[in-house]
């Protein structure tokens, strides 16, 4: 059950990891007003952004910093929303989550390999 698990682990933080580095790099890029952020450090941000098809779009921003309130930004718009230009931090923490997850699936996979005889 616990090797399901984190294969399911490894799958979404995988996915996680592909759509956050295909928006930055091939997401549209388009211009957000920031209207607010909730308190705290990392806390989220909101705001408005016109999409490609000229459409109006308000919601979450991902990599907004708290400095960026009632002010507009560049973000990329992808299957996530609008991720801030420039938040390569984010992107470098999702992709070593991922990393980590496949890391610890292949020693568990190794593992269970190794003591197959004793499993069964």
């Amino acid at each position: 059950m616990w090797g399901l698990a984190l294969l399911l682990a490894t799958v979404v933080a995988d996915w996680l990891a592909v759509v956050v580095v295909l928006t930055m790099t091939r997401g549209t890029l388009v211009v957000a007003h920031v209207d607010d952020c909730s308190q705290g450090r990392g806390g989220m941000c909101s705001g408005t952004w016109t999409d490609a098809g000229g459409r109006l779009k308000s919601g979450e921003i991902l990599g907004v910093g708290h400095s960026r309130i009632r002010q507009d930004t560049r973000v990329h718009l992808g299957a996530l929303g609008p991720i801030a230009q420039g938040a390569w931090g984010m992107v470098a923490g999702v992709v070593t989550l991922a990393a980590v997850a496949d890391l610890a699936l292949i020693v568990v996979a190794w593992w269970v390999w190794r003591h197959r005889d004793a499993v069964r």
